[in-house]
Parts: C-alpha cells; sequence; structure tokens
C-alpha cells in the first residue's frame, strides 16, 4: 500500500505511541510525502522544546526517531 504523509502525520506519531506510528513503521506501506517534508517536521521536532517536553522524548530520542522514519519516506514534487 502507499501513502502519501503530511507534517501532521509525522508529528502524532510522536505525541502518540498509537496506531500512527505503527503505520509510519510497517513494512507493507511504502510513504511519500512533498519535498518541503523535511524541513517542516525538523522544525517542529527538533527546535520546539515545549513539543519535545510533551512528546516526552529526550532530542537523541526525537533525532533517532526521525532520522528512522525520514529514511522510509520517498520525497515527491508538487
Amino acid at each position: 500500500m502507499q501513502l502519501v504523509i503530511d507534517a501532521n502525520i509525522l508529528i502524532a506519531a510522536f505525541l502518540k505511541s498509537a496506531n500512527t506510528r505503527k503505520l509510519l513503521f510497517s513494512e507493507s506501506i511504502e510513504l511519500f510525502a512533498p519535498e518541503y517534508f523535511g524541513i517542516e517536521v525538523e522544525k517542529h521536532l527538533l527546535r520546539d522544546e515545549l513539543f519535545r517536553r510533551r512528546s516526552g522524548l529526550t532530542k537523541q530520542q526525537t533525532e533517532e526517531l526521525l532520522s528512522i522514519l525520514l529514511g522510509r519516506i520517498q520525497n515527491y514534487r508538487n
């Protein structure tokens, strides 16, 4: 299955360890996102201290999880 995601979907995976995170890590799903996706996500996940506190993850954990997820996502041009 192919799935196009936006920043809100990825951010939800950091806030809740639930179905969203399971879907993003599923090997049976091929993920796609717009080219600007990585910049938008990094702006919120790595630079926003309030977000990191709400997620319960350290900066290192956030960076590691983001790296894994971004490695699974293929960019496309709008």
